[in-house]
């Protein structure tokens, strides 16, 4: 920023420079003291101190100006309102500030009701200056007044509770002048596409121009610009600046061609709903220098800003929602171009062998959450090959969207994985379009069984078929030989009849005695198996603790898991994971012990899987859990 001179009085270089220093003293007095209070005083301080200055008394004139500034301290409690110009602009902030000076106890102020006008602000600042006997306080409250039409204001007095009494402040007139926002700050937000649809990915650009102010007829440059506007976006805080920098060259308010400073921010956003685009309470505010000084280090600083507040111009079309005419079956929402490939693991297989299949998804348009293919829909892939129902979860890897699934061959003569079609809007083109992937060639064999037709012959036993009976007239005879009959039955023995008679009883006594005490036996080894569970889960946590960190999270699972196996007397496997939750909730165990149970089992799967959380966290845990399932036990 450039230098400014500042105003010198006549006479030497010493008795000016004390001068220069006297009159900033006054000046900052003015600031932190009530005016009415410097024009009671003023006269006699103000000629003391330049009497002194002007004889060399550079000490006096300190011991003067102190002096000055004790007796307005302890100047009764006075309320008053300063503005810093009686000109402002319609539609932008004007900065008051109202003063309670000398007060013990200050009341909420009461702002007048003015029409066409609105204040606020609020924000308050508190100085205490103590003489040894008492203790006074002066506030500073900073408001801000927009007034909407242009012409004369007068703002009412403002009252205030002081010390008992009521205080007012006088009348402050101001002249409200039209305001030209559009000579100083514009702004527009456009995006490249000249299309827009629901679903869409779309990249705003927001364009903040702002005029350079100029100071001694030098214009400020751009950097130092910059720091006047104040990024804050309302809801749409996301826009991120862009670095580009450069000056353009627009019409004013009056239609004159200036040159602007021009500001770029970016953001994406994908579109949910038709009709105009909705952007929130979006504002461009800027704090504009107006008027510059010297502070007394010589460091040039703003004394005086206008607040400049604008709407973007929104230069955007109409979201459409997409059409409905020619979408095609396995269309699942994706919007932009795209092209999909595939490769499978392994290439040779046997009939229900599972292949893996990896779907890789690129081109322009919103990746991160573009939705999997339909499989169940694909043209001859479902036909060949047994397909999962289930949603695809995706994944981000280089720049691609990776989505995997599991396929079967049907039969043994196929002989490729058909082209995979992707579905999508490419919004260049305003129509739907269909990605297709290579077939991949692959070799499936026949599975591995018994063919009935490739066994060896054995030779049956023959069997000797009885004589036929004999036929008398026509008709097929009953055998009569009563020789032949009994020599085929054997004679009844007593012990024929006594074992009948002693073996059912018998055996059923047996299969008593062997029923209880297989029950003894196995309600003992259920119950050894119910009071050594905690013992060996624990035993199992702390073993598990001082394994590698990669099979921690595994090993402490399994504890938890196998406890729950003991005191439910089932299987393992059947108490692992969401499996577990729901055998726990069978079981009829109370709500506390359930949810217990369910928080470590989604503890360890983001351990396992995403990682990050600590194993003694997770130890701890389980500790917790296998307490809350003893509890929890019915």
């Amino acid at each position: 920023m450039p230098p400014i001179r500042p105003c010198a009085p006549g006479g030497p270089p010493q008795i000016a420079g004390t001068f220069r220093t006297g009159v900033r003293m006054l000046g900052r007095l003015e600031q932190i003291t009530p005016r009415g209070a410097y024009r009671k005083s003023g006269v006699v301080g103000v000629g003391l101190l330049l009497s002194m200055l002007r004889t060399g008394r550079t000490s006096a004139a300190m011991i003067c100006a102190l002096a000055f500034f004790a007796v307005r301290a302890a100047a009764q409690p006075s309320v008053e309102l300063r503005i810093d110009a009686n000109e402002a602009y319609a539609d932008e902030a004007t900065p008051l500030t109202l003063w309670i000076l000398n007060y013990r106890q200050a009341g909420k102020p009461v702002l007048p009701a003015i029409p066409g006008c609105e204040f606020g602000g609020g924000s308050q600042e508190t100085s205490m200056f103590s003489d040894g006997r008492q203790t006074r306080t002066t506030m500073r409250i900073h408001y801000e007044l927009v007034a909407h039409k242009p012409g004369d204001l007068v703002i009412p007095p403002i009252e205030v509770d002081v010390d008992g009494r009521t205080l007012k402040t006088e009348p402050v007139k101001l002249t409200i002048l039209p305001s030209q926002v559009a000579d100083l700050l514009q702004a527009e937000i456009t995006t490249d596409q000249k299309q827009l649809f629901v679903g869409q990915q779309v990249l705003l650009k927001l364009s903040v121009y702002l005029r350079p102010a100029i100071v001694n007829r030098q214009t400020i440059d751009r950097q130092s610009m910059k720091r006047f506007l104040k990024p804050t976006w309302g809801e749409l805080n996301e826009f991120r600046e862009t670095g580009k920098s450069g000056t353009q060259r627009r019409r004013d308010a009056s239609g004159d061609a200036k040159d602007f400073y021009v500001f770029e921010y970016t953001l994406k956003m994908t579109l949910d709903r038709p009709g105009p685009l909705e952007l929130g309470e979006l504002a461009i505010p800027v704090d504009y220098p107006i008027s510059f000084g010297r502070d007394m280090f010589g460091e040039i600083f703003v004394e005086k800003y206008r607040r400049l507040r604008t709407q973007p111009q929104r230069l955007l079309p109409d979201v459409q929602p997409l059409p409905t005419a020619n979408r095609p079956a396995g269309f699942t929402g994706a919007i932009g171009n795209y092209r999909i490939d595939v490769s499978a693991r392994p290439l040779r297989v046997r009939v229900g062998d599972p292949i893996n299949l990896t779907l890789a998804l690129s081109g322009q348009g919103d990746l991160e959450s573009l939705p999997p293919p339909n499989l169940a829909v694909q043209p001859g892939l479902t036909e060949k090959f047994r397909v999962p129902e289930e949603s695809l979860a995706g994944r981000m890897e280089n720049g691609r969207r990776i989505f995997t699934q599991t396929i079967r061959a049907r039969t043994s003569d196929v002989r490729e994985i058909p082209p995979i079609e992707y579905a999508f809007f490419d919004v260049e083109r305003s129509d739907y379009a269909v990605a297709r992937s290579a077939p991949l060639a692959i070799t499936v064999e026949a599975s591995n069984h018994l063919d009935a037709s490739t066994l060896p012959e054995f030779a049956t036993p023959s069997r000797q078929e009885p004589a036929a009976p004999e036929v008398v007239d026509g008709l097929l005879g009953n055998r009569v030989e009563s020789e032949s009959l009994l020599r085929a039955v054997r004679p009844v023995r007593i012990s024929d009849v006594a074992l009948v008679m002693i073996m059912p009883p018998a055996a059923f006594i047996a299969a008593c005695a062997w029923s209880t005490v297989s029950q003894r036996r196995t309600t003992g080894s259920r119950q050894r198996r119910r009071q050594e569970a905690r013992a060996i889960a624990l035993a199992r946590i702390e073993t598990a603790q001082v394994q590698p960190a990669a099979q921690q999270t595994s090993a402490i699972a399994a504890a938890v898991a196998g406890y729950l196996a003991d005191r439910l007397d089932l299987p393992p496997g059947r108490c692992a994971g969401e499996d577990g939750v729901a055998t726990l909730q069978q079981s009829g165990a109370d709500e506390a012990a359930v949810g217990s149970l369910r928080e470590f089992v989604a503890r360890c799967d983001r351990a396992a899987y995403a990682g990050g959380d600590d194993d003694q966290d997770l130890a701890d845990l389980a500790r917790r859990c296998i307490d809350e399932l003893a509890r929890g036990e019915t």
